[in-house]
């Protein structure tokens, strides 16, 4: 099974707050490590420029002052986007389309995110797998009250 990564998945900040763009970068056309490059070339190299947005989204408005969006990757040009409401969508670049998903259980202010692809996916890396969120710096659990935190919430697929 191959699990080669070949986009790059870039995400950038724009200037409206909470507005955020996707670049896929294909690593099979870079050519980081081309030995043959002499320093006049790359003198002459004036600017590096990103490719187009694959696509544009934003937070959702509301009254609060400070919106954010998190995004976690999933697959070659797929990334999951949650917003400061808990809002969930899957961006699928590779077949420009967006999907809402379930929201999340609580907000996580400084989340972070670990993709395990699925080992029924074969050679064929179609994206599947399982993607688990989780706060970045947890808090003690409150004991055995019945109350769940939420500080950790997977989105696996069937």
């Amino acid at each position: 099974m191959g699990l080669s990564r070949r986009f790059l998945n870039l995400i950038v900040e724009k200037r409206i707050p909470g507005a955020k763009s996707l670049r896929c970068i294909d690593m099979t056309r870079q050519h980081f490590f081309n030995t043959r490059t002499t320093q006049a070339a790359a003198l002459k190299m004036e600017r590096i420029w990103l490719p187009s947005p694959s696509f544009n989204f934003r937070a959702t408005t509301s009254s609060l002052k400070e919106k954010q969006m998190h995004c976690f990757p999933v697959g070659d040009r797929r990334v999951v986007c949650a917003d400061h409401s808990g809002n969930c969508f899957l961006v699928d670049a590779e077949m420009r389309r967006v999907v809402m998903m379930p929201h999340l259980h609580k907000l996580k202010p400084l989340p972070l995110s670990l993709f395990a692809p699925s080992t029924d996916a074969g050679d064929h890396n179609d994206g599947g797998g399982s993607l688990f969120v989780m706060e970045s710096a947890p808090e003690p659990e409150a004991g055995c009250n019945g109350q769940l935190s939420h500080q950790f919430e997977a989105f696996a697929s069937p």
